[in-house]
């Protein structure tokens, strides 16, 4: 009968502690990162003689969790907000360039080319040299503010990255601290195990994370690096890069003048379009008689001594004998466009034939900028996470920085059109031969070409308007600007309005399909669109699949009202059983002690 009365208090201590994990639940069922407990009841083990049982062993009290779901799901919640981070980008992008009906750069574009076509038909009219020059200030001055908002974009993300840095360190430093407490505890801590989840969610958010808790030893890494070690934490920075660009045109592909044959050959070093200087064979430079054997000398030292271009970079003759030209700031903010030609006066008349030297590309340094996360300087590869996607926006060489993609695509627009408005030829039938490398390009004599200048840079950067160019024009110069309006296979390329036929009509003969000035601006939008449309796509499709394995997870850890009340009753039940069933054996021993005592 003891026995007996052992197994009912088992059962009302069993019952006691499954009520409490569910009240305990339903408390906290609206506490933010809280899973939903389970008491362990199990039948008590044999470990005697008796048939009956000895009632029930009281466990555990554990979460419910699954580390396979847990797993999938953290993973895809790091897949979303790096698609997340980028739709919030392209979406400011997207506004940068929205236009209306009324304003917006393509109707400034094409006011630009009405003013032309006005001072076409009046090319005394004041007025109308007046409006050009307004209209094409207004050019710039729009390409300007685009590549500044698109540097805002940048400036943005890189203030955004480096506070993703300080939110990891203090992510990683709260997870540490837990583990700590972990380790000195002798039960398990099911609220500080719910808090370390809720920081795992929360990093894995910024970043791509794995766990590991085998045999007791908690591991977590960020991409490629162990971030925490049980109570051992590692200390995240933020990080930049930036190589300057270098220049470098090869000797042997110079076509030097020996032993001065043509006194009036020289070269020319020209940068970005706005500064230049020339060395000719003959004249005295730092001392010395410029020849073949030290022109490139004397190239360098005027440039080192010239104040505009050195102000913007460095020449040297490096080890191999080549003209090194490096930019004095490291990073795209020193980027810089060169240009080395030699003029050839094959009549000794100033009728020259230019020769533009190409540099080395083999040899050649880009310029290069890039934003990263690290660890005691050591670089952190990323595959996912919001934190990724600022970083390969802030990478000037990724394929996949989109901002970047835009300045190129600005950048080149602007040195298209001031290549196209420096310098044209007409030919013997009336057609033009467009831009300052077309022309050099295109076996016509050089001095058949028309010096404009009304634009000059190679850049939106270095991209200017010179408004005396105007006052110069004549009525053929005119009808040359005033053909960019309805020319569509102008070539948004480096070497210019050129192909390999040069064939400056047909210039899609070489497989490259030229557009208009309006329409190559216009891309820029539709680009926008379909990146955004892409990436919202991509969004849509992860939100679904990350929501499935929520809805899965939850329906594990969350508490259910319904399903605890079903328990407490259940649990209640089982109490008043086992409540009766001691009433009755007390009832029972009592009589049998009043039997006995007779």
């Amino acid at each position: 009968m003891l026995n007996t009365l052992h197994v009912v208090e088992s059962g009302l201590i069993g019952a006691r502690v499954g009520a409490q994990t569910s009240t305990n639940n339903t408390a906290n069922e609206n506490v933010a990162g809280y899973v939903k407990r389970t008491t362990q009841i199990n039948e008590a083990a044999q470990t005697d003689s008796r048939l009956t049982g000895r009632g029930v062993s009281i466990g555990d009290t554990i979460r419910n969790t699954n580390d396979f779901i847990y797993k999938n799901y953290v993973g895809e919640t790091t897949s979303l907000s790096y698609y997340e981070e980028l739709s919030t980008m392209l979406g400011s992008i997207e506004n940068m360039f929205q236009e209306t009906d009324d304003s917006g750069f393509s109707k400034d574009l094409d006011a630009y080319f009405q003013s032309l076509e006005n001072l076409k038909s009046n090319p005394q009219n004041v007025t109308y040299q007046e409006d050009l020059k307004t209209r094409a200030s207004i050019i710039v001055d729009d390409m300007k503010t685009l590549y500044t908002s698109l540097n805002n974009e940048e400036a943005k993300l890189k203030s955004d990255l480096k506070a993703d840095v300080r939110d990891i360190n203090r992510i990683v430093q709260n997870i540490a601290n837990i583990n700590e407490h972990l380790g000195k505890s002798n039960t398990p801590q099911l609220t500080l195990l719910d808090k370390r989840d809720a920081l795992e969610k929360e990093l894995a958010s910024l970043v791509d994370i794995t766990v590991s808790k085998d045999f007791g030893d908690y591991q977590l890494k960020i991409g490629n690096v162990t971030a925490v070690r049980n109570d051992n934490v590692r200390e995240f920075s933020y990080g930049e890069a930036n190589t300057a660009q270098i220049d470098r045109f090869v000797t042997a592909d110079i076509p030097l003048n020996p032993s001065g044959a043509n006194p009036n050959d020289k070269l020319v070093y020209e940068i970005n379009n706005l500064f230049s200087v020339e060395v000719k064979y003959g004249e005295t430079v730092d001392g010395n008689v410029v020849d073949e054997t030290n022109i490139l000398d004397a190239v360098v030292y005027k440039i080192n001594n010239d104040p505009d271009i050195s102000n913007l970079v460095t020449a040297t003759i490096n080890a191999s004998g080549n003209l090194e030209i490096v930019s004095n700031k490291a990073g795209m903010n020193g980027e810089f466009d060169s240009a080395l030609k030699h003029f050839t006066d094959t009549n000794s008349n100033n009728a020259y034939e230019v020769a533009l030297i190409n540099k080395s590309e083999r040899q050649s340094v880009e310029a290069k900028s890039e934003s990263f996360i690290k660890s005691y300087d050591e670089k952190i590869t990323l595959s996912n996470g919001s934190a990724l996607a600022k970083i390969e926006n802030l990478d000037s060489s990724s394929s996949h920085n989109i901002i970047q993609n835009f300045k190129d695509s600005l950048d080149t627009f602007a040195a298209t059109l001031a290549d196209m408005s420096k310098q044209y030829i007409v030919k013997n039938d009336g057609n033009f031969v467009y831009g300052e490398k077309a022309s050099i390009n295109s076996g016509e004599s050089y001095n058949n070409g028309v010096t404009l200048g009304l634009f000059t840079g190679s850049s939106v950067k270095t991209l200017q308007f010179n408004n005396q160019a105007v006052n110069q024009m004549e009525q053929k110069d005119y009808d040359y600007l005033a053909s960019f309006s309805h020319k569509i296979d102008i070539l948004f390329k480096e070497d210019g309005q050129q192909n390999i036929n040069n064939n400056y009509e047909e210039l899609a003969a070489d497989g490259t399909i030229g557009t208009s000035f309006s329409k190559f601006f216009q891309s820029f939008q539709i680009d926008i669109a379909n990146f955004k449309a892409n990436n919202d796509f991509a969004y849509d499709t992860q939100q679904t699949v990350t929501q499935s394995l929520k809805n899965s997870y939850d329906k594990m850890v969350k508490v259910d009202p319904d399903e605890e009340m079903l328990n407490l009753m259940k649990f209640q039940a089982a109490y008043e059983a086992n409540a009766k069933l001691a009433t009755v054996l007390q009832d029972m021993i009592s009589t049998t002690l009043n039997m006995v005592s007779r």
